[in-house]
C-alpha cells in the first residue's frame, strides 16, 4: 500500500516538474549517491561524462531526474516496470541508472540501460566499466556510451498534421536541409527545428518508425578522451613528474639512453643498463640476467665475429688492413663496431621494459606512446616495441636488422647485398608502423583505457622462393 501510495505521489510530482514538453527519445540519468561525500562526487564526474557521451552520439537526449524524486524503493526492488511509468510520465523513453563500487583499489562504474518505449527499440543492457583512477572512470564511461550509440542509426516517429509530415528528430541528431536514405525510401527534409523537422517524399504512413542511413561521427570525442586517459595514466604511473623537475622527460631520457647507459655498459656490457635505470627513477630493479648475458654475448661477437670467419688472421682493428682482410670483411668490422652503441641501447630498453613490467610503472613521454614509440624505432632497432613493452618482438626485430644490415655490407655492390638492404628497409619501416600502432602491452596501462573496440590485427609474414623473398603484410579489421 506504501509503495503505491509513493507511487502516485512521484506521478504527481512529475507533472508539476515536467510537463512532458520535450520530445521522445530522450534517456533520464539516475546516479545512485549514498551520501558519502568522495563516492558522490566522482559519481557526479561519470554522470556528467555519460551525459557528454550521449550528447556525443545524438541519439538519446540525456535528462538529468530531479533527486526530490524518489524512486530508490523501485531500484532496490528492481521494479523496472514502475520505474519505467515514472521516466515515461517525465518525458523520458529510456532508463540509464549509474551505480559506483569500490574494491581492492579499483572503481567500477555500473552502467544499466533500459528501454522505456524509445523509437529504438534496444534491449536492456548492463556495462561495467573499472579503473584504478576516478577521473579516467569517468572518461570510460563517456567513452562507453559514445562507441555504443554512434553505431545505431537515426531512427524517428513520423506525425501527419495537414498533409505535413513532422519527425521527432533535427539539427541536435544531426539532421539537415537536403535528401537522405531510410527504410521507406528517399526523403527530402525541408525545415529543420532543433528537435524537429519537416519532410516530404517516400513512401510513408503515419506513425512510422523512419530510420535513416545516418550515424553520429563520435571520433573526435572518443580521441579526446583517449588521450585524456592517456595523460592521466601517464602522470599518475611513470616518472614523468619527478623527470620534468630536472631537463625535462624527453632530454633525460636521451641522456639516460646515450651517455648513462652507454658509459656503463661500455665497463659491464649487459649489467651496465641495469645499473643505469637508477636514472630514470625506477628504484630497488631487478636484473633480467637473461638479457644482460645475451648482451654480453652479443657485444663480444661485434669484435669477434669477423675474425673467427677469418680463422682470427685479420687484424683486430677495423681501420688497420692486411694482406688476409678483404674490402667485404673490413666494411663488416666497420659495420660491427659502429653498431655497438645500438646494442647497448637496446640492452638498456630490455632492462626497463622488464622492470616496467614488474614494478607496474610506464616509461617517460607515455601520454603519447604511439608517436615516442615510432621514434624510437627509427632509431633503435626493436626500440618501440620494448618502449611499449614486447620485449620478444623488440628482440626480434634487433637481431633481425642487425643480421640484415652485417649480410648488406657484407655483400655490397653484390645482388645479394641489394636484396638484402630491400629486406631491411621494408622490415625496418613495417616495424616503425606496428611499434606505432600496437597497444602498449602493460596490464596497468591496457586496465586504464580497456575499451569494447577491439584493435585491428597486424601480421606480417616472408615466404622463400626461387628468386628471392615474397613479402606479405595483412591487416584484419573487425566489424
Amino acid at each position: 500500500m506504501r509503495k503505491k501510495i509513493t507511487f502516485i505521489l512521484l506521478l504527481f510530482f512529475i507533472k508539476i516538474i515536467h510537463p512532458m514538453s520535450l520530445f521522445a527519445n530522450s534517456i533520464a540519468l539516475i546516479p545512485l549517491y549514498n551520501g558519502e561525500q568522495i563516492h558522490d562526487e566522482i559519481l557526479k564526474s561519470c554522470e556528467y561524462m555519460v551525459k557528454e557521451g550521449f550528447f556525443a552520439s545524438r541519439r538519446l537526449y540525456p535528462l538529468t531526474f530531479p533527486e526530490r524524486l524518489n524512486i530508490k524503493e523501485f531500484i532496490k526492488s528492481e521494479d523496472y516496470g514502475q520505474l519505467k511509468i515514472v521516466a515515461k510520465n517525465y518525458g523520458a523513453s529510456s532508463l540509464c541508472l549509474l551505480q559506483l563500487d569500490f574494491d581492492s583499489g579499483v572503481y567500477s562504474l555500473r552502467i544499466k540501460i533500459i528501454d522505456a518505449g524509445s523509437d529504438y527499440l534496444f534491449k536492456d543492457e548492463e556495462k561495467i566499466i573499472t579503473a584504478t583512477l576516478p577521473s579516467n572512470l569517468s572518461l570510460k564511461g563517456g567513452r562507453f556510451i559514445a562507441e555504443r550509440f554512434s553505431k545505431i542509426k537515426l531512427v524517428s516517429t513520423t506525425k501527419r498534421e495537414g498533409g505535413i509530415l513532422t519527425i521527432n528528430a533535427g539539427q541536435w541528431h544531426g539532421l539537415e536541409i537536403g535528401e537522405y536514405r531510410t527504410n521507406r525510401g528517399l526523403v527530402k527534409v525541408t525545415s529543420v527545428d532543433r528537435f524537429f523537422s519537416k519532410i516530404v517524399g517516400g513512401d510513408i504512413n503515419k506513425d512510422d518508425k523512419l530510420e535513416f542511413d545516418l550515424y553520429a561521427d563520435t571520433s573526435q570525442f572518443i580521441k579526446n578522451i583517449n588521450k585524456k586517459i592517456n595523460e592521466n595514466t601517464a602522470r599518475f604511473y611513470s616518472q614523468e613528474e619527478q623527470l620534468n623537475k630536472r631537463r625535462g622527460s624527453a632530454k633525460e631520457s636521451i641522456i639516460a639512453t646515450c651517455v648513462i647507459n652507454q658509459g656503463a655498459n661500455f665497463c659491464l656490457p649487459g649489467y651496465g643498463s641495469f645499473l643505469s635505470m637508477d636514472y630514470l627513477g625506477i628504484k630497488k630493479g631487478e636484473c633480467d640476467v637473461s638479457g644482460a648475458l645475451a648482451i654480453a654475448t652479443i657485444t663480444a661477437l661485434h669484435f669477434l665475429l669477423p675474425l673467427h670467419i677469418n680463422d682470427y688472421k685479420i687484424n683486430f682493428f677495423p681501420w688497420i688492413k692486411d694482406n688476409d682482410k678483404e674490402n667485404r670483411d673490413q666494411r663488416l668490422q666497420y659495420f660491427l663496431w659502429a653498431t655497438i652503441p645500438l646494442t647497448f641501447s637496446v640492452s638498456y630498453y630490455n632492462q626497463l621494459s622488464y622492470n616496467y613490467h614488474k614494478q607496474n610503472l610506464l616509461p617517460p613521454l607515455f601520454s603519447m606512446p604511439d608517436e615516442t614509440a615510432a621514434v624510437i624505432s627509427i632509431f633503435i632497432p626493436g626500440g618501440g616495441m620494448f618502449y611499449k613493452g614486447y620485449r620478444f618482438a623488440g628482440w626480434s626485430f634487433y637481431l633481425s636488422e642487425l643480421s640484415l644490415g652485417g649480410y648488406t655490407f657484407y655483400n655490397w655492390g653484390s645482388r645479394k647485398g641489394k636484396m638484402a638492404a630491400s629486406a631491411l628497409v621494408i622490415l625496418k619501416a613495417f616495424e616503425i608502423g606496428l611499434s606505432y600502432y600496437m597497444t602498449p602491452s602493460y596490464s596497468v596501462f591496457q586496465r586504464e583505457i580497456a575499451s569494447d573496440k577491439k584493435e585491428p590485427l597486424v601480421s606480417f609474414n616472408l615466404y622463400p622462393e626461387e628468386k628471392g623473398i615474397a613479402i606479405a603484410f595483412g591487416v584484419t579489421e573487425f566489424f
